[in-house]
């Protein structure tokens, strides 16, 4: 079992390596961590740390490749407010719309579903995904999905969990 040496660590960001955490809120006291490690030593100033997370590293990755023109990387990204939007698009004019009580609600879910699904690399042409009626979860799930994406492809965008497979 290795064991977290954070000098170790902290000093390969001193050198310039990157760290990619889970999450933001972990590489923040990450960061946060470093700087309080780089007082204790007496430094006044210092470089930040290449802390980021996944998503700010995927975002990043996604830039450089774009910039070298990587096949695929000619779309947008569109931010969180722009997904839930569309979303909420989706489930609006979703056949079973009427049945809905909070699309807006849902369209957060929806997205959160979709993001998991795609990360967990889930296939939706799975019959566990084929229930009898439009009004089954699941199906009604496959159905909006592929609204979204169509809606995506429409407009030039790609979600943001799209990209690991792009790149």
């Amino acid at each position: 079992m290795t064991v977290f040496k954070p000098v170790e660590l902290f000093e390969r960001l001193q050198s310039g390596d990157t760290v990619v955490t889970g999450n933001s809120r972990l590489s923040r006291v990450l960061a946060a961590q470093y700087g309080q490690w780089c007082i204790g030593r007496g430094e006044r100033q210092w470089t930040s740390p290449n802390v980021l997370s996944w998503n700010a590293w995927l975002g990043r990755l996604w830039e450089q490749a774009a910039l070298e023109s990587v096949r695929g990387t000619g779309l947008a990204v569109p931010s969180s407010r722009q997904l839930n939007s569309l979303w909420e698009q989706v489930l609006r004019e979703a056949d079973n719309a009427v049945s809905l009580l909070r699309p807006e609600s849902l369209a957060r879910q929806a997205r959160e579903t979709r993001q998991l699904l795609v990360e967990w690399e889930l296939d939706l042409k799975h019959p566990a995904w084929s229930g009898e009626s439009d009004r089954d979860n699941p199906r009604a799930f496959q159905l909006w999905n592929r609204s979204f994406e169509a809606l995506c492809r429409d407009r030039g965008w790609i979600p943001p969990e799209d990209r690991t497979a792009v790149l």
